[in-house]
């Protein structure tokens, strides 16, 4: 393996401009003496000066390494290990992963001595950080713009191939899909609203359909169990009244949707998990692992404000904004959280919510794609036992677009059902 680094430094010797253009590699990719000499050589390159034989000798001179890493006899010994730049991207791979090897290696003796004094919480944590560190440095780094141009011009020629249809995962709602484009890969969609507008409705009819679209679909929960969301999702497919459900008088007919519905679901690609307690690192490193198994279409997580972490409320969401935005580039799916507003606007006359009512609610505003907000007249209605006012505001619903990066914002009308907990299009 000593030998790929010398080609490698060999290579830079003998032409820098070629070679470093070929070479995406750090300091501590390199070992022993080979690390110093490698820093050196950046640091020459960044003054625009060429790390050539007699310049690196010069510079190891002054700043006092020279003998440390070998003398002008090693330097000269580098020289034998040179291939030509263009073959210069073999060692660079073999450098890397030996680099990456050691690493791994290193945070499990590091585990390994401190198992028993780490919390398991925290252990996990570093092995993730790890991991990503490790992906990251060896998918990133900079592109040239024609990478960019052959993506975006993959992406329209798809969209003309099925000219009209919508170019992302649906959410069950047409106007709403013709909006925003349905759900897109790569983007942090913020849903937002006061308790009862229907948050969770929304967000499992964009879980159901996602997840029916054969994409797999992962559902954070840490306000309802499994078996209250597995509920809610046979009320909304099987169009079941869910107050018959709760109090057991489910008829003939309404078994027969049940049965359906089930096994719609049954067939979908939905999964749950509903654990009450959970950090954004662990929410990451959950839904990472079933991209990484199952591929991914989607992640919704419910909600916001109930994401655990240290520091001040404040700090936590902002922390979580902000990794649940990197992962939805992590993983190129869409991210969809909700979030919990403040009871502040029900002081104002109007009460529909807008962009300043997330303003206390961390970085939300500046991170998000999209935000989405929730709106049910009904819910500040002073007429809710006057029969012809259930009867013309109780259904009545508004998705409000707040923010759409490179979109239009904008309001959808749609119909709350509240006894199948789900939206539909206006009538």
């Amino acid at each position: 393996m000593l030998d790929n680094e010398k080609a490698i430094l060999g290579a830079i010797c003998l032409d820098p401009d070629e070679a470093l253009d070929r070479i995406n590699l750090a300091a501590d990719d390199f070992t022993g003496a080979h690390r110093e000499i490698y820093r050196v050589m950046l640091d020459l390159h960044c003054q625009g000066i060429k790390p050539e034989l007699v310049a690196l000798t010069n510079e190891l001179v002054r700043i006092k390494k020279l003998q440390e890493v070998g003398g002008v006899t090693y330097l000269n010994e580098l020289m034998e290990f040179s291939p030509t730049a263009v073959n210069v991207g073999y060692y660079v791979k073999q450098v890397r992963e030996k680099s990456q090897r050691r690493k791994i290696r290193g945070i499990a003796e590091a585990i390994q001595q401190n198992a028993d004094k780490m919390p398991v919480a925290e252990i996990l944590e570093k092995i993730e950080a790890t991991i990503d560190g490790i992906r990251g440095k060896s998918e990133g780094g900079p592109k040239k713009i024609s990478e960019a141009l052959l993506k975006a011009l993959n992406v329209l020629e798809a969209r003309r191939e099925h000219k009209g249809q919508i170019p992302g995962a649906p959410t069950g709602l047409t106007p709403l899909d013709r909006m925003l484009g349905g759900i897109q890969p790569s983007k942090f969609y913020i849903v937002a609203g006061r308790p009862g507008m229907g948050k969770t409705a929304l967000a499992m009819d964009i879980a159901r359909h996602v997840g029916k679209s054969g994409k797999p679909t992962l559902l954070f929960s840490m306000e309802m169990d499994e078996a209250e969301l597995g509920e809610r999702a046979l009320s909304s497919e099987g169009k079941i009244d869910n107050g018959k459900m709760r109090f057991g008088m489910l008829e003939g007919a309404d078994f027969s949707k049940l049965n359906d519905a089930a096994d719609r679901l049954h067939k979908s690609q939905l999964w749950i998990d509903d654990t009450p307690v959970l950090t954004a690192s662990e929410i990451r490193s959950r839904a990472k692992q079933i991209k990484r198994k199952h591929g991914i279409g989607a992640v919704i997580v419910d909600y916001l404000q109930l994401i655990d972490g240290t520091g001040t409320r404040y700090d936590i969401v902002t922390d979580a904004s902000r990794q649940l935005k990197l992962l939805s580039k992590e993983i190129e799916a869409p991210v969809i959280a909700l979030c919990q507003l403040n009871r502040g606007l029900e002081n104002r006359d109007d009460k529909r919510p807008k962009m300043a009512d997330l303003r206390e609610s961390g970085a939300l505003e500046q991170d998000a794609d999209v935000i989405m907000f929730c709106y049910r007249e009904a819910i500040y209605c002073d007429c809710k036992g006057v029969a012809e006012c259930e009867k013309n505001h109780r259904r009545k619903a508004q998705i409000i677009i707040g923010k759409h990066r490179g979109g239009p914002v904008g309001t959808v009308n749609c119909e709350y059902i509240g006894e199948h907990t789900t939206f539909r299009e206006a009538r």
